[in-house]
C-alpha cells in the first residue's frame, strides 16, 4: 500500500474498483494516474479507510470494471408525471429488491431499461468505508454506461452494434447498442490480461465471445437474424487494426455476417478532446472528468453527503446573492441620502441668503434718518431692492404696453414672464457691503407680428424700431431672438407657397428682454 496526499488542493477524486483492488487518483481530463492502490483484503480496507479520512479530494466517483452488470427489459403503461415515476420505482423493486446500485432509462422508442450492479459485496465495502469518513460520493458508474455514452457523442452508433473492449485484469466488456441507448452489457470472466496479449491470442476468445452474446441476444429477442451486426471493436493502437482483421476472418469462419470495425482509443480520445492516453482507463477517467456522464447507479442515501455538500453551496450562492444585493439596496440608500443632503443644503443655502438680506437691509435702516427727504428716497429704493424685491408682472407689463402702443403697426401675440432669484454669496465675508443688495432679475419674451400689408423690408424696420425703443429703458437688455426677415449668414429662403392662407402675409418676430428688478426706479 502507497499513497501520496494532494494537499490544498479541492478536485474531484476517482476510485476505480477492479477484481485485484482499489486504485485512487485525480479526476480530469488530463491523462489519468493512480496516487494510492490499496488490496481488496481486511488490511486493505482498512489503509483505506485511514486514506478516506485524510482525502485530499472533495468528493469521490467510484468507477467499477468487471462487476456483473444484469438487464431487464420492460414496457410502460401510458402514465405521465408522479405516477410514471412511482411505476418506475415499483419495477424495479420487483426487479431487484433490496439491491442500492440500479438505475432506470427510458429509450427514444419506448422501452423501459432496468440494470443493477448485482456484485455487491466489493461496492458495499468501498461505499460503507467512504461514507464513514464522511466522504461525498458523486456517482457509481460502470464502464458499459460511460462507454455508450462516448459512442453516443461521437454519433458511432447506426444501428445494431456490439462494442468489444478488453479491461485490464477484468476480462472483455461488451456493450449492446442501438441508435436509442444501451442496451445490454456484459464482461467475461477471465483472469487473464488480454491487454497484454497478441493480437494472435485474442482474437479466437473475442469471436467466441461474440458468437455466444449473438446467441444470447437472439434467445432474448434483442435481435433479429435479419439485422446486420456491427462488432466496433476499441483498443489500443498497435494491434486494434490486426485483430480487428483477425476476428473478422474468425467471425466468418463462424458463420457470422457480422462486421467489424476497429476503433483506435488515441483517435477516439482525440475525437472527444481528451489528451492521449493509449489505455481504457483513462479514456473512462477523462470522460468523467470533462462532465461527459451518464446515468450513474448511486441511491440517494449513497450520495447524501454529496447532496449536503451541493445543499451547502447553494446556500452560499444565495448568501453571496443577499449580501450583493444588501449592498446594492445600501448603496442606492446612501447616494438617496447624499442627493438629500444636496437638496437641503441648496434650501438652506436660499435661507440664509434670504436672512442676510433682511438683515442688510435692517441695518441700512438704522442708518438712515427718515425725516431726511433726501434719507427717505434712499431708504424706498433699498426697501424696493431688498425687502419689496419681487417684481411686479402688472407694472412690467403697463410699461411695455406704454412703449408698445406707441407703435400701431406692431402687434403682440405672446408674452412671458419670469424671475430668476437672486445668487446667494460663498459667504458671509463675500456678500455686499455699503447698501448693494442682490435683486431679482426678470425677463420677458415678446412675440408678434407686424400687421399688413408691408413687406419684408418694411417689417424688419419696425421691428428693429422697436427694439431699439426698449434699449432706451434703464437697465434694460434687449435680444433679438427672431426677425420678419432672417438675414444671418446661415439664413435659409424657404418658399412660403405651402403655408396657410391666415399666415401667408403675416411678418413675425421674437424678442426677449431682461431687466433687474428696481432699475426702473
Amino acid at each position: 500500500m502507497a499513497w501520496r496526499f494532494l494537499t490544498g488542493q479541492a478536485r474531484d477524486g476517482l476510485i476505480v474498483l477492479a477484481q485485484r483492488g482499489l486504485s485512487v487518483g485525480p479526476l480530469s481530463h488530463l491523462p489519468w494516474r493512480a496516487d494510492a492502490q490499496f488490496a481488496l483484503d481486511p488490511a486493505g480496507l482498512a489503509d483505506f479507510a485511514a486514506y478516506c479520512r485524510h482525502n485530499p479530494y472533495r468528493r469521490f466517483r467510484l468507477l467499477v470494471l468487471g462487476g456483473d452488470e444484469e438487464f431487464k427489459s420492460d414496457t410502460l403503461p401510458p402514465v405521465r408525471g408522479r405516477d410514471r415515476q412511482l411505476l418506475i420505482q415499483r419495477r424495479l423493486e420487483q426487479a431487484w429488491r433490496g439491491t442500492p446500485y440500479r438505475r432506470a432509462r427510458v429509450l427514444g422508442d419506448g422501452t423501459l431499461v432496468l440494470s443493477a450492479l448485482t456484485q455487491r459485496d466489493q461496492i458495499d465495502a468501498v461505499v460503507k468505508t467512504l461514507l464513514e469518513a464522511g466522504c461525498a460520493i458523486a456517482g457509481i458508474h460502470a464502464a458499459s454506461g460511460l462507454l455508450a455514452g462516448m459512442l453516443a457523442r461521437l454519433a458511432l452508433v447506426q444501428g445494431p452494434t456490439l462494442l468489444l473492449s478488453p479491461l485490464v485484469d477484468a476480462g472483455i466488456q461488451q456493450a449492446w447498442l442501438t441508435p436509442d441507448g444501451l442496451r445490454f452489457a456484459r464482461v467475461s470472466q477471465g483472469q487473464t490480461c488480454f491487454v497484454s496479449l497478441s493480437a494472435e491470442t485474442v482474437a479466437p476468445v473475442l469471436a467466441d465471445e461474440v458468437r455466444l452474446t449473438l446467441q444470447y441476444l437472439a434467445s432474448e429477442r434483442l435481435l433479429s437474424h435479419a439485422s446486420q451486426v456491427t462488432v466496433l471493436l476499441l483498443d489500443g493502437d498497435a494491434r486494434v487494426q490486426a485483430l480487428a482483421a483477425q476476428l473478422q476472418q474468425r467471425l466468418i469462419d463462424m458463420g457470422e455476417t457480422a462486421q467489424v470495425s476497429s476503433l483506435p482509443l488515441n483517435e477516439t480520445s482525440r475525437a472527444l478532446g481528451q489528451a492521449e492516453t493509449g489505455d481504457l482507463l483513462g479514456l473512462l477517467a477523462g470522460t468523467l472528468g470533462r462532465r461527459l456522464l451518464a446515468a450513474h447507479y448511486a441511491s440517494a442515501e449513497v450520495c447524501r453527503f454529496e447532496t449536503v455538500r451541493r445543499t451547502g453551496l447553494v446556500l452560499r450562492c444565495l448568501g453571496a446573492m443577499g449580501f450583493a444585493a444588501a449592498a446594492f439596496w445600501s448603496l442606492s440608500i446612501w447616494l438617496a441620502a447624499n442627493a438629500l443632503d444636496e437638496r437641503t443644503a441648496t434650501q438652506q443655502s436660499k435661507l440664509t441668503t434670504l436672512q442676510r438680506e433682511s438683515q442688510r437691509v435692517a441695518a441700512e435702516l438704522v442708518k438712515r434718518d427718515v425725516g431726511d427727504p433726501v434719507a427717505l428716497r434712499a431708504v424706498d429704493t433699498l426697501y424696493r431692492a431688498g425687502m419689496a424685491s419681487w417684481p411686479s408682472a402688472e407694472a412690467s407689463a403697463r410699461g411695455f404696453s406704454r412703449i408698445i402702443a406707441s407703435f400701431p403697426a406692431i402687434r403682440i401675440d405672446a408674452l412671458a414672464w419670469e424671475v430668476a432669484p437672486p445668487v446667494a454669496p460663498p459667504s458671509e465675508d463675500a456678500a455686499p457691503v455699503g447698501g448693494t443688495v442682490a435683486v431679482w432679475t426678470q425677463t420677458v419674451s415678446l412675440s408678434g407680428h407686424v400687421l399688413p400689408p408691408v413687406d419684408a423690408r418694411q417689417a424688419l424696420a419696425q421691428v428693429e424700431a422697436l427694439a431699439a425703443r426698449l434699449r432706451i429703458e434703464r437697465g434694460m437688455v434687449v435680444e433679438v431672438v427672431k426677425l420678419p426677415l432672417d438675414i444671418r449668414p446661415q439664413a435659409t429662403i424657404q418658399s412660403q407657397a405651402d403655408a396657410p392662407a391666415e399666415d401667408a402675409l403675416a411678418q413675425r418676430f421674437v424678442l426677449k428682454l431682461t431687466q433687474r428688478a428696481g432699475a426702473d426706479q
